[in-house]
């Protein structure tokens, strides 16, 4: 894909995650397959609010004026749908908008790649994956991304959510960075503080370093 769609994909679909994750909705479903595009060229993410229907049920007819597919045209292999499930959703917690977020990473990831993320031939070994496989470096597989995108997919497919992108908001203005051409050595949601030796922790509270 040329990277002007990828990140078209990528700053249109986190615009409707922050909406919705405004209104206090969470998809918890989100894969390429309900990322429509539409005629005139805009992404469209539905099948918002089935997260609790069985996976076998799930079927969603396109909106008016959307092409009948998703992102990957490709035949996807078997378990697909469960390949862009955050490992904190495998583990049996309830999703949540930083769920969503990985969710996005991988679609990107794949988008970028032109390869699968996670793959498996039985659900087992798929979660195995999504629990432990570490993010392939993207620019030895597409040369030419810069740093900007790496960072960027590390923030949305860390596996701890904690360490995560917190907020579509924090992605959006990466993006819009990106956009700009502002080279993103650390993401809008990092701090610029060094992490605290336990050392230097307790110096502070005690006091000795001032802020």
């Amino acid at each position: 894909c040329a990277l002007d769609f990828v990140h078209r994909v990528g700053l249109q679909t986190a615009e409707a995650l922050h909406c919705a994750h405004a209104e206090g909705g969470v998809h918890g479903r989100l894969t390429a397959n309900n990322l429509l595009v539409s005629f005139d060229d805009h992404i469209k993410l539905v099948a918002f609010g089935l997260d609790l229907i069985p996976e076998e049920t799930v079927y969603s007819e396109p909106d008016n004026g959307t092409e009948g597919f998703g992102l990957n045209a490709a035949v996807r292999p078997p378990l697909s749908s469960f390949a862009y499930q955050a490992p904190e959703q495998i583990r049996g917690e309830i999703a949540s908008t930083r769920s969503d977020l990985f969710s996005l990473g991988v679609v990107l990831y794949e988008l970028l790649a032109g390869e699968f993320l996670f793959e498996g031939s039985d659900r087992e070994e798929l979660y195995r994956q999504i629990q432990s496989r570490e993010l392939p470096k993207i620019s030895s597989i597409r040369p030419g991304i810069g740093v900007g995108w790496t960072n960027v997919l590390r923030g949305l497919l860390e596996k701890n959510p904690s360490n995560r992108y917190p907020s579509a908001a924090a992605l959006l203005a990466d993006f819009r960075k990106l956009n700009e051409g502002i080279k993103l050595d650390r993401l809008s949601f990092q701090s610029d503080r060094p992490p605290l030796s336990r050392r230097s922790f307790f110096r502070r509270f005690l006091g000795e370093i001032d802020d």
